[in-house]
């Protein structure tokens, strides 16, 4: 990870936050930044899974897709949310 004020933002969230400095270490010398334009779908179904996603700006949303084949909007996620890849649906930026 590039920017030492993201690494600080990301060890105050609630999930990297609570963790020991030594894994709090591990993950994030293990991470990259990245930015993503609004719109963008950065994990869909069918995707490989594994992994995990950290917002540190702006917004995302995260859509499942049920029988009747529409997506419906189930999270959004704010700076400091975090993501398991491993989970259903699909990831988009947004705002």
């Amino acid at each position: 990870m590039a920017n030492g004020s993201e690494k600080d933002f990301l060890r105050k969230t609630a999930w990297l936050g609570k963790a020991p400095t030594a894994f709090q270490d591990a993950v994030l010398a293990r991470g990259y930044l990245t930015s993503f334009a609004p719109g963008k779908v950065l994990y869909d179904i069918g995707d490989q899974r594994g992994g995990m996603m950290g917002v540190v700006s702006g917004h995302a949303s995260i859509s499942t897709v049920l029988q009747d084949g529409l997506p419906r909007l189930s999270h959004i996620l704010r700076p400091g949310d975090s993501l398991d890849r491993g989970a259903g649906g699909f990831l988009r930026r947004f705002g």
